[in-house]
């Protein structure tokens, strides 16, 4: 059975959408490549079960690089940690990117004020070298972001008066894919942080470099924002930063960045009390 996707804002200003592309290089929400931890893709398509390696970690399932969107809207989701509620499991199709910002937009409608959507490029690199539809259409997922957000008017220069009416950000933890689309779209952009002791995935770049004085001020060259994971700044076991991510947030700020850490939610093994949500995840069902 189809259900129509809803959004309960509850308060949220903007929505998130990680972006991963399927077999024929169409967008969909969802937080991994790997869907068969978020679907019900193991019962339906077994024969694609698979060994994968993305961005140095290594996967056992089945990729959206193996399925048409066809193949995908047959799926229903299910939530992928046993501690989160599991009474929603396999209502739902996994939404496509224009699902998405059509729900982003009646949301504006029905609650009377703005919602904005922060969609993620997910993995731009490895797409880009794991699926042929984008060689042989001679694009990648950065650009197939922004042409659909500019079909459904979130096209504006950050921070504007037009902005503020229909706005967009646009998230990776990569580097070169923000610096196209900085000089392609005058949307905003947001550089997010994995651990100090990763790289990046495009270039391998060091997280803990971008969290140094120099780092921060290349980032702010591309980008208005700052995404740091909550536990560089804050270790889970109470102790004292790594010096590279001491005052990052001031440091930050300082080069002109916004800063918007990730993510503040109340799964184990690190309870967050006292917090607020400042993006409600779409797509991590």
């Amino acid at each position: 059975m189809k259900r129509t996707p809803y959004l309960c804002v509850q308060g949220a200003h903007f929505v998130e959408c990680d972006v991963v592309l399927t077999k024929d290089c169409q967008a969909i929400c969802r937080h991994e490549p790997d869907v068969s931890q978020t679907t019900d893709a193991l019962h339906k398509f077994p024969h694609l079960l698979r060994n994968d390696t993305i961005d140095g970690l290594d996967f056992h399932g089945i990729f959206t690089t193996d399925l048409t969107l066809a193949q995908v809207k047959t799926l229903r989701a299910k939530e992928r940690l046993a501690s989160r509620d599991q009474s929603y499991n396999f209502l739902y199709e996994v939404p496509t990117l224009q699902e998405y910002l059509d729900v982003i937009k009646n949301a504006t409608a029905l609650y009377g004020r703005v919602v904005g959507a922060v969609p993620e490029t997910k993995h731009p690199t490895w797409f880009q070298q794991n699926l042929p539809c984008l060689q042989e259409r001679d694009t990648n997922i950065s650009a197939i972001l922004l042409q659909a957000l500019q079909a459904n008017g979130f096209n504006h220069l950050a921070f504007t008066a037009e902005w503020s009416r229909a706005p967009a950000i646009i998230q990776s933890f990569e580097i070169e894919n923000l610096q196209w689309l900085n000089s392609t779209s005058g949307i905003p952009l947001l550089q997010l942080l994995d651990e100090a002791d990763l790289t990046t995935a495009d270039n391998d770049t060091p997280y803990g470099s971008l969290m140094t004085d120099e780092g921060l001020s290349a980032i702010a060259t591309y980008a208005q924002i700052l995404g740091n994971w909550k536990g560089s700044p804050v270790p889970p076991d109470g102790s004292a930063p790594e010096p590279v991510a001491a005052n990052l947030t001031k440091r930050a700020q300082a080069q002109g960045l916004l800063v918007t850490p990730y993510t503040f939610r109340n799964d184990d093994p690190w309870n967050s009390t006292g917090t607020f949500i400042i993006f409600f995840a779409f797509d991590d069902i």
